[in-house]
This record gives structure tokens, C-alpha cells and sequence, in this order.
């Protein structure tokens, strides 16, 4: 029995052996390699697909400018080049060249200006007939542009006018070689191939394939032909022969998103015994935070593009906003307001009551114009920090709003208030608001009072402004914020309902916080929180080596240089 026992303990520790080493054997490697190498592809591939797609997105937010499409209507070419210019300078894009075409794909405009290019026809070549197919945002493989004769990758997207008409197309050239810098800089090791090809199979990018001179050349992938046989049977392709070397060699692939690209990484039996070393554990932990430190740095690059666009995209459009409502508003209100001056005498009641919703409701979506434009505005303007004089500002602005309303007297308290760290402009935006909304709500009292205060903390300050008018119940007191929420009737207080919440998006980029206290017919208190004043930096006066060195320099300066 005890030799029996032995006899399965040995069994057990063979067997455990064995198994370990068949783990680790030549057929674990290959696996291990292959499940790398399909990591690796995939990360390329989503690493240009989120590129191509960020670049796309500069694309279409240029497209959607007023002024280019005003431009391409009129084929201003100066008013295009503009925005062609700036298109060009946008960094993280590769962008070699920016063009326009008709709807026709005639090219009329490009930057840098080649005039002999101006009058090409490119309706025959890929990439206009894939954008003209569905005219969307285009990605094409590779084109040989003339009269430089190197290959570029064009991505474009239709410009549309205000009717969803098709007027043109704005387009790019995009050099391979940037694309290549953008694999480099994943800086993913391996001893295999990787290589990016265009929905014809050509080469855009490797870092093999050194006798091939597919940077000048159109150049289709070796082993592509084979990898298209497994994939037409429904296979996954894991090994091949090569047919130049007879080689066999381990497959990995991704498609790039819907481009129509595709990633292949390809390694020999040679590349497979290299990538596996006594520190398969180290490689593979280095492997794993490379591919975290990859991800991450693809999110936060992507998350950029993507907030530089819709940045430009919502600038646009509250420009847009702002010009195309006010303009017919203006005329309402205009028309409404000389039909009331010398035409009111003709109208009977019912008439002039119309007319007189007619101004009022005008008035207040100009207002709302106003508001909504201040309110996007907020979000993406730059915040300019310097200390803040809060007592200058509060009573300057408060002065401003009480000339608009003389006939309103309100006692203003301003107790003493300490300086802040921030936005100047932003700041009399909030002060404005909080006074505006003290006053409308004030309105019924005989006797009206605004207090303005503040409490010093340890990083912040906290400000408050109170009121004795209406107040509010706390139960809503959630809602004050919210754009469009109103606690009261618009016929009892008029405002559109976004001040304040304008007011807390001004403060939140301010890494502060706002909140409110009330009670219905006891007054109302708004407290915001503000970074303190920081305090300047004294100037070290000058040694006396110093002063003789400026001594020096000056005397020099006035023997070489006279006046």
C-alpha cells in the first residue's frame, strides 16, 4: 500500500510536470503569440478608427459653418480659403491638403492654393463615387494625388445648405506616413508584421515590408488573397503559407471600425520562438499595461477631438441661433410696435388685446434668445482668472440694473465683501442675474431691501445676496436651477426660467457650489461659493551686483547704441 502510494504521488508530480510543460510547450507559445498578436491588432485597428473618426468630426463641424456654406453657395474663394486655411492647421489630424468640390466632384478650391489643380474632375475615382453613393462622411483608400504624384487617403463629407441640398463636398489629403507616427505611437513590441491596407488590400502603412516600396507604390498585401479564402469559407484563418517563401506563417487580423480597412499582423515560426523568453509573466504584465496605458490615452484623446468639435458645433450653432431667430423676431416686434404707435385707433378691443400679446410674447422670446445664447455661451467660453474686487463689481452692476428700473426703490446693503479669484465678466453675469431676479421678486414690497454679503473660508469665500420679497417653498427648491423651471406664474413675474441656471454653470466651472434658502412671503437668500483672491507675489529688490550689472548693460548700450 505505501508503494502504491508513492507510485501515485509520482504519478500526480509527473503528471503535473507534464502538463506544465505542455502549458509552456511550442504549441502554448503559438497560442500565446497568436492571442497577443490578435490584442495587437485589434488595438491598431481601433486606435486609426477612432483617429480617422476624430478627423471626420473636425470635418463635419467645418461643414456645418454658415459662413463656409454662404461661401460655397456664392463660390467666394476667399471667404472658403479661410476656413480651408484653417481646416489645414488643425493639430492631431494630419491634414496635407483641404479642398472643395461641386456636387459633380469638380475641384474648385483647395489650400494650399494649387491653381493648376483648380477645374480637375474627380467624379470617376473612388473616393467621390463611395462619398456620392449615400453623401456621407467618406474614408477612401489609397489615391494618387497629381500633379506630386504621392499617395494621400481622402476623407470628406457633402456640405448641405438649409434645405438638405447637396452643394458641394469638403474634403482632405491625409499622408500615409502620418498615419504610420500614429501606430508608432502606441509603441507596441513585437517581432511580427503589422500593416494597415485600404478596401482594395494596398498598403497604407507597415513596419515590415522594407523591399517593398509601398510608400510610393500601390501595393497589395502578399498573403491577402489567402486570408480572403478563409474568410469567404467562413474560417478564421490562423496559419498560412507564404507564397513566395513556402513559409507558414501565424495570422492575426481586425477590420479597421466600417472603414472597410483591415489590420494583419503576420509572424514566422522565427518571430514566435523571439516573442516567448524566460519572462513570459514580465511581457505579458508589460503587454497588459501597455494595452491599458493605450486604452486610456485613446479615451482621453478621442474624448478631446470629440469636445473640440461639438465645442465648435454648438458655437456655430448658437451663432446661427442667435442671428436667424432674432432677425424675424426683431421684424415682429418692429412691425407689432409701429402698428401699435400710429394704427391702434383703428383696432377695437379685441384687436389691441391681440396686438398686445403679440408684443409681449415677442418680447419675451427675444429675452429667451438672449438667456439661451448667454447660457451656451458660458459652457465654452475660456475663463480669464485674475483677483476680483467683489464690492466694485456688485455695486457697479447693481447700479446698472436699478437705471433700468427707477421707478422700483430698493435699499441696497453691501457689507463688506472679500476679493475673489475668477472671471470678472462671468462673475457680474452671476451678480446680475441674482440682482435681477432680488428686484423682479421685490417688486410688491413697499418697502424693498437687498442685502449682499459674505463669509471668508479656507480655500473659498462664500457669497450670499437676500431679499425680503416673495421667497419660495423650499420643497421646489430643486427646480431653481433647472433650465425652464419657474416656481412662479410668467403673467405674475416675467424671465424665461434660465438665469438661473446659467448662474450655476458659471459657478460649477468656477469649482464652486450654489444653493438657495427661502420662505413663501419672507424673502429669498442665494449663497455661491468662489475661490479665494490669490495674493501677489512680491518683486525681490535688486542686490547691488545686480544694479551694477544693469548699470553696466545700460551704459553699453547707450555707447554702441545712440539715440
Amino acid at each position: 500500500m505505501f508503494i502504491l502510494g508513492l507510485l501515485w504521488i509520482f504519478v500526480a508530480i509527473f503528471g503535473t510536470a507534464f502538463w506544465v510543460a505542455y502549458n509552456y510547450s511550442y504549441r502554448g507559445a503559438i497560442k500565446s503569440a497568436i492571442a497577443s498578436n490578435e490584442m495587437t491588432a485589434n488595438l491598431v485597428a481601433h486606435m486609426i478608427f477612432e483617429h480617422q473618426r476624430g478627423v471626420t468630426g473636425v470635418i463635419r463641424s467645418y461643414k456645418r459653418r454658415f459662413s463656409l456654406i454662404e461661401g460655397v453657395k456664392k463660390k467666394d474663394i476667399k471667404k472658403v480659403l479661410r476656413h480651408l486655411r484653417e481646416l489645414k492647421e488643425e493639430k492631431d489630424t494630419g491634414i496635407d491638403e483641404a479642398f472643395i468640390t461641386d456636387r459633380d466632384g469638380l475641384l474648385w478650391a483647395n489650400f494650399p492654393v494649387r491653381a493648376a489643380t483648380h477645374g480637375k474632375n474627380f467624379s470617376e475615382v473612388e473616393w467621390y463615387q463611395g462619398e456620392s453613393k449615400g453623401w456621407k462622411p467618406y474614408v477612401s483608400g489609397l489615391f494618387r494625388r497629381e500633379p506630386t504624384g504621392d499617395l494621400v487617403v481622402v476623407i470628406c463629407a457633402p456640405i448641405l445648405d438649409q434645405k438638405d441640398n447637396v452643394i458641394g463636398i469638403l474634403g482632405i489629403f491625409q499622408k500615409t506616413a502620418f498615419l504610420c507616427g500614429v501606430i508608432d505611437e502606441i509603441g507596441v513590441q513585437t517581432h511580427a508584421r503589422i500593416t494597415v491596407t485600404d478596401q482594395e488590400g494596398h498598403i497604407i502603412c507597415s513596419n515590415g515590408f522594407k523591399e517593398l516600396s509601398f510608400e510610393k507604390e500601390l501595393i497589395r498585401h502578399p498573403i491577402l488573397s489567402s486570408v480572403k479564402e478563409f474568410l469567404e469559407k467562413g474560417r478564421k484563418p490562423i496559419q498560412i503559407k507564404d507564397p513566395e517563401s513556402k513559409d507558414v506563417r501565424y495570422i492575426a487580423f481586425a477590420p479597421v471600425g466600417e472603414m472597410g480597412w483591415l489590420t494583419i499582423i503576420d509572424q514566422d515560426r522565427n518571430g514566435v520562438l523571439k516573442s516567448v523568453s524566460p519572462f513570459l509573466v514580465q511581457q505579458g504584465i508589460i503587454a497588459l499595461l501597455t494595452f491599458l496605458l493605450a486604452t486610456i490615452f485613446l479615451i482621453y484623446f478621442r474624448r478631446v477631438i470629440w469636445l473640440q468639435a461639438v465645442n465648435r458645433e454648438l458655437e456655430a450653432f448658437a451663432s446661427s441661433a442667435s442671428h436667424d431667430l432674432r432677425a424675424p423676431l426683431l421684424g415682429i416686434k418692429g412691425l407689432s410696435d409701429l402698428l401699435h404707435k400710429k394704427y391702434s385707433h383703428l383696432l377695437d378691443g379685441k384687436g389691441q388685446q391681440f396686438l398686445s400679446v403679440i408684443q409681449k410674447d415677442s418680447q419675451h422670446m427675444l429675452c429667451l434668445i438672449e438667456d439661451l445664447f448667454a447660457f451656451s455661451r458660458f459652457e465654452v467660453q475660456e475663463i480669464n482668472q485674475s483677483n476680483i474686487d467683489m464690492e466694485r463689481v456688485a455695486r457697479a452692476v447693481f447700479d446698472e440694473i436699478k437705471g433700468l428700473i427707477p421707478s422700483h426703490n430698493v435699499a441696497l446693503s453691501i457689507k463688506t465683501l472679500p476679493a475673489a479669484y475668477g472671471d470678472e465678466v462671468m462673475v457680474q453675469h452671476v451678480f446680475s442675474n441674482l440682482f435681477s431676479n432680488a428686484i423682479k421678486f421685490t417688486k410688491l414690497k413697499d418697502n424693498a431691501s437687498i442685502e449682499i454679503g459674505a463669509r471668508v473660508g479656507r480655500s473659498q469665500n462664500l457669497y450670499y445676496v437676500r431679499d425680503n420679497g416673495v421667497g419660495f417653498d423650499m420643497r421646489y427648491a430643486d427646480k431653481l436651477f433647472r433650465p425652464f423651471q419657474r416656481l412662479h406664474n410668467r403673467d405674475e413675474f416675467e424671465g424665461t426660467g434660465v438665469g438661473l441656471a446659467t448662474v450655476l454653470r458659471i459657478i460649477q466651472r468656477h469649482s464652486g457650489r450654489l444653493w438657495a434658502e427661502g420662505k413663501l412671503n419672507e424673502g429669498a437668500t442665494f449663497y455661491f461659493t468662489l475661490p479665494k483672491a490669490r495674493p501677489k507675489t512680491p518683486k525681490k529688490p535688486m542686490s547691488t551686483a545686480g544694479k551694477e550689472r544693469r548699470g553696466l548693460k545700460q551704459e553699453m548700450s547707450e555707447r554702441d547704441f545712440p539715440k
